[in-house]
């Protein structure tokens, strides 16, 4: 189901500086918890010809990451069930296009690469846009994240802690640590297109300088496997 297409401005931060988002933050918005923190699991997929890493290090105006993504509780415990999802970007605006996978049941680590591309292909419907004839992983990302929430729909999101992992085996299973660890906190903003004038006044005596940071191309360039600023 894809969802209305919104604005996504990101900060790359370091301790300090994020103390000081923090602090301005809760005095100047509404923001506050609206989930208590999770771990973000993703493992992104490409076509044989890496399409979406291509368009992503270029900035091709229309683009799309495909990845699987699932949730996990402080204690490691599954707490949603594990989705598909395309995200999308027209510009800077962004959306996402999600199928929920059932058959996964509570031990997606249990299953080899290739298996879980099999059960992928056999839930997502057979016109669905992701269904090619090879799907590749490229990318592991782990981190944990933090929600927030004001009363008009500003939403911030915090990740830290985020680690990665490259060089899959096809007959492995998902429970192999991310290794590659990257110390930058993420900040991201996430609004309707409505709020976009209103959101700039408000971030406006931050003076932090918003970026164009992927997760997915750091990981690939911490891996050797990409070239991305």
């Amino acid at each position: 189901m894809k969802t209305d297409y919104r604005y996504e401005i990101k900060f790359v931060l370091n301790e300090a500086a994020l103390a000081g988002f923090l602090s301005w933050m809760y005095l100047n918005t509404s923001c506050r918890e609206k989930y208590p923190a999770r771990t973000v699991n993703s493992v992104y997929f490409d076509d044989i010809n890496f399409k979406s890493v291509r368009d992503n290090l270029t900035g091709a105006a229309n683009r799309m990451k495909t990845r699987l993504r699932w949730y996990q509780s402080e204690n490691n415990h599954l707490i949603s069930t594990p989705v598909w999802e395309q995200k999308l970007k027209s510009g800077r605006l962004g959306a996402k296009d999600t199928v929920k996978l059932h058959n996964f049941g509570d031990v997606i680590h249990n299953f080899p690469i290739s298996e879980i591309i099999s059960l992928i292909k056999h839930e997502l419907p057979e016109n669905h846009s992701s269904t090619y004839d090879y799907l590749i992983p490229t990318l592991g990302v782990s981190y944990l994240r933090y929600y927030y929430e004001d009363f008009r729909g500003l939403r911030v999101t915090i990740d830290k802690n985020i680690r990665f992992r490259s060089h899959f085996s096809m007959s492995e299973p998902l429970n192999k640590n991310c290794h590659i660890s990257y110390g930058s906190k993420i900040i991201e903003l996430k609004f309707d297109p409505l709020l976009k004038n209103e959101v700039s006044e408000l971030i406006r005596p931050l003076r932090l300088t918003p970026v164009r940071h992927s997760k997915y191309l750091t990981g690939l360039a911490m891996s050797g496997l990409a070239r991305y600023l």
